[in-house]
Parts: C-alpha cells; sequence; structure tokens
C-alpha cells in the first residue's frame, strides 16, 4: 500500500513538465524542436543556456519535492522502509516526467528528475554524481554519456551502500527490493536513451556546450564537415558518373569488337567456299587435260593405221 502512495505522489510531481511550459511561455511546443525531447538539454540547444539551467532546476526540484513529502509522511511511521519509499517516490517522478498522461506519454528522459532523486535520496551518492557527470561532460562535452555513466554508477553504489550496511540495518527482502528499483529506473534510463547509444558508437552523438562561443565554433566545425562530406559525396557521384560512362565506351567496344568478329567469321567463310570452287575448277581442269590427252591419243592411232 505505502508503495503504490509513494509511486503516485511521484507520478503526480513529476507530471510538472518544466520543459514543456517554459517554452509554452516562449511560444513554443519544445518537442517540436530540435531533438523534439521535452528536457533539460533540448531547451538548453533551443532556448539557450538560461533556459536550459531553469528547465534543469525545475526537474530537479520536483523530483526533491516529491522524496521530502514522502520522508514527511512515512519517516516516524515506516522507519525501517524509508529509504525504499523515497526510491519509490523518485521512481514515480521520473516516470510522471517521461510519461505524462497530458502530453499523450511523450516527455522526457528522466535524467534531471534522477538528478534530483540522486540529490535527496543520500549525501554519498551526491558526490558520485557530481564527479562522474561533470567530469565526462567536461571533458567529452556529451550529454547522453555523462548522464549515462551516472546511472550506471547510480546502481552499482545502490548496491555497495546497501551491502555496507550504509542504510541501516535492513531486512535483505528491502534491500533486493531497492536493487531492484534502481535497476528498473537504469534500464530505463539506457532504454530512453538507446538512439544516443547508437549515435555514441558511431561518434555522431552531438556535442552540447553552456557557453554561445563555444557553441558556435562548434555549430561552425558541425557545418564544415557537413561541407566536406558535400564535396566528398559530389567528387563520389561524378566518379560514379565517369565511371558510367566508361563503362558505356567499354560496352559499345565490345559491340563493335563483336560485329568486327562476325565479319571476319563471314569473310572466312566466304574464303572457304571459293577455296572449295577453285578446288573443283582444278579437277575440272584435270579432267579435261586427260580428255584432250586421250584424244590426241586417239588420233595418233589413226595416223599410223
Amino acid at each position: 500500500m505505502e508503495r503504490g502512495i509513494c509511486l503516485l505522489i511521484g507520478y503526480v510531481f513529476g507530471l510538472f513538465q518544466t520543459a514543456y511550459f517554459y517554452g509554452k511561455a516562449h511560444g513554443i511546443d519544445i518537442r517540436e524542436y530540435g531533438s523534439g525531447n521535452a528536457g533539460t538539454t533540448n531547451t538548453l540547444r533551443v532556448l539557450g543556456t538560461k533556459a536550459g539551467l531553469i528547465v534543469l532546476a525545475g526537474d530537479c526540484l520536483k523530483c526533491m519535492a516529491a522524496v521530502g513529502v514522502v520522508r514527511l509522511i512515512y519517516q516516524n511511521s515506516r522507519p525501517d522502509m524509508i529509504y525504499l519509499l523515497c526510491l519509490y517516490a523518485g521512481a514515480g517522478a521520473i516516470l510522471g516526467h517521461n510519461f505524462p498522461f497530458y502530453m499523450r506519454f511523450r516527455g522526457g528522459k528522466g535524467i534531471a528528475a534522477t538528478a534530483g532523486l540522486i540529490l535527496s535520496f543520500h549525501p554519498y551518492f551526491i558526490l558520485m554524481g557530481v564527479i562522474v557527470f561533470f567530469g565526462v561532460f567536461f571533458t567529452t562535452h556529451l550529454v547522453s554519456l555523462g548522464s549515462l555513466l551516472v546511472y550506471a554508477g547510480f546502481m552499482i553504489e545502490m548496491v555497495v551502500c546497501g551491502q555496507a550496511g550504509v542504510f541501516g540495518d535492513l531486512p535483505p527482502a528491502i534491500l533486493y527490493e531497492m536493487y531492484g528499483v534502481s535497476a528498473f529506473l537504469a534500464v530505463m534510463a539506457y532504454w530512453r536513451h538507446r538512439q544516443n547509444i547508437v549515435r555514441l558508437i558511431h561518434g555522431r552523438e552531438r556535442r552540447t556546450y553552456l557557453l554561445k562561443k563555444n557553441r558556435t565554433e562548434a555549430e561552425k566545425e558541425t557545418e564544415s564537415a557537413g561541407k566536406g562530406t558535400s564535396e566528398a559525396g559530389k567528387e563520389t557521384e561524378n566518379a560514379g558518373k565517369g565511371a558510367v560512362e566508361a563503362g558505356k565506351g567499354t560496352a559499345e567496344a565490345e559491340k563493335e569488337t563483336e560485329s568486327a568478329g562476325k565479319g571476319a567469321v563471314e569473310a572466312g567463310k566466304g574464303t572457304a567456299e571459293a577455296e572449295k570452287e577453285t578446288e573443283s575448277a582444278g579437277k575440272g581442269a584435270v579432267e579435261a587435260g586427260k580428255e584432250t590427252l586421250d584424244a590426241g591419243e586417239t588420233t595418233a592411232e589413226h595416223k599410223r593405221v
């Protein structure tokens, strides 16, 4: 019963879509721009750094608020389950963020809301999240990579802290349920980032910069790379056309060679026929010569007589 209530509390808080409402306040539906995601990163890219930070703060705070409300309700009545119930509240807020019913379940990817869960769940988790995310982000400027590594770290730290007794002397069943909820959130995050993972593997993931100067330089580099790719494509196309023309020329040459071959065969046949006729004529001449010789011999015999 408590689990369902905490999940519902979190979901209600998660329904406050900061990116969506901020975009509407500026006359746009953020889901129709950029990556189409109603989250911090897309807002930052489309509306700027200030807007991105506002959305980040709003999404973090709604999850922290959900966890805070659950603590107030159950801290005294269910101290043995407080960490598990807070985890359910955070999970509910992430689900509400990712799948808001009034937006036809087209929300964000839950990273900023997860940051709120990490900040409000236990102090040990804060340092890990900050170091991993910002270490990766300022090194690579890949928000998706930092987010995925934070989730991996969150899952690992949950198990390590649970086994080390950081959450107190909790029954194994409660600990395993906490591991299960954490694993569910991690799998959902990786599934929501599946297209980002493909782009990361192929080196095509877009980088994010906080400063406008860096964003401009990155856009210029992307534009230059795009032009280079376009030029290479044109050269490839021209080479392909040349190959096609060469192929046509070769085909024509083959046809001419075939025609010449046929002519040679016909000429050879004519020569053979002529040779046969010559041979026949020679035989006829030989026969005529024999007849002449016989006639001469007959004449000579008559003269003798």
